[in-house]
Formats: C-alpha cells, structure tokens, sequence
C-alpha cells in the first residue's frame, strides 16, 4: 500500500497497522497453516508518525510485528520542499524515539533490543543485515537520522517544475539538492 504524492499525512501508521493485523490473522487461520506469516515494513516521517503515534500502543498490545523505519528529519520535509523550507510551522517538537516503546508499554529490556537509531549509511547497512528483522516477532524501530533537506530527488524536480525558475532558486538556496541520485 502507498499513498499518492504524499498526500496522506499520517496514512502510513494505522495503514501499516491494519496490513499486519490482516498478516496476523491469515497465518493463523487453519486454511494457511503452511503459509509464511510475511513482514510488514512501515517507512514513515517522524511529522508523520507523529500524528497517527497511539497506533504503535496498539500494534504492541495486539502482539504485531511490524519493522518500522522512522525517516527523522525533523520536520515536515516534503512541506519544506512545497510551501517554503525556512516556514517555521514545518518544524515539529523532537521525539525521543528510543522512549516511544516503552511508553506504550513494552518491557524495557524488550523495547531496547527492538529500538535501532542509525546516523550513517553503514549503520543502516548494518541493521538491515540483522536476521531478526526478516521476521520479526514483534515491534521493531529503525530511526534513521536525516538532514531536515533531504528528500528523494525525483519528487523535489517534480514539484521544482512544476513551480518554475523562481521556484527552483527558492529550493536550491534553502539547501534542497536538485541534482539527482547519488552513484556511491
């Protein structure tokens, strides 16, 4: 599931939510007793999440196990890109992710071992290469920390174009990379 030009804040959560639960319940019908259970992978803006954040106390008292990859760059990026990069309402108040578990209500010693913060590619890399998330059997965050003009470079030309030079010189100033993928 997807939402279009990211025109659903907040979709994600209580979408990925829903998508584990149906996971959950067919695995353990008899009729798909021999059928893998499967992986529900959340990637989601911690603007986002924040304002669908309860689902995770659900997801963790109906026992689900989605990996969730919070992109944290504080703030609302793609209205960064759209409406102005410097506009002081794309800023939000920091989570402290590491907590978020917990305070759901997970087990300390469970939630340490389920919460990943990544600053580098490497420790990206790292994580992802970690069995336990290919079927995990629970909650799982990934928090991976971002540059607050960091955004995927086929969006930030969509929405340069479609808002001509002015638009373009308005972004590159702010900080946006309009130059494409990186090849490293």
């Amino acid at each position: 599931m997807s939402q279009t030009y990211y025109g659903s804040i907040g979709f994600a959560t209580p979408a990925a939510l829903g998508a584990d639960m149906a996971l959950q319940d067919l695995s353990s019908s008899k009729n798909n007793s021999s059928h893998p259970r499967g992986r529900t992978v959340l990637i989601t803006g911690d603007g986002s999440l924040q304002l669908t954040i309860q689902e995770i106390g659900t997801m963790i008292m109906h026992k689900t196990a989605p990996v969730i990859l919070i992109i944290n760059n504080r703030g609302y990026t793609v209205e960064r890109a759209i409406h102005g990069a410097k506009q002081p309402y794309n800023d939000i108040a920091p989570y402290n992710y590491a907590h978020m578990l917990q305070l759901f209500g997970m087990p300390d010693a469970e939630a340490r071992r389920r919460y990943h913060r990544c600053e580098t590619r490497d420790e990206v890399r790292d994580v992802f290469a970690r069995t336990d998330l290919e079927s995990p059997d629970g909650v799982v965050v990934v928090e991976v920390m971002m540059d607050a003009f960091d955004a995927p470079w086929r969006m930030l030309k969509l929405i340069a174009g479609r808002g001509g030079e002015a638009t373009v010189k308005e972004m590159e100033e702010a900080g946006f990379d309009l130059s494409g993928p990186v090849t490293k």
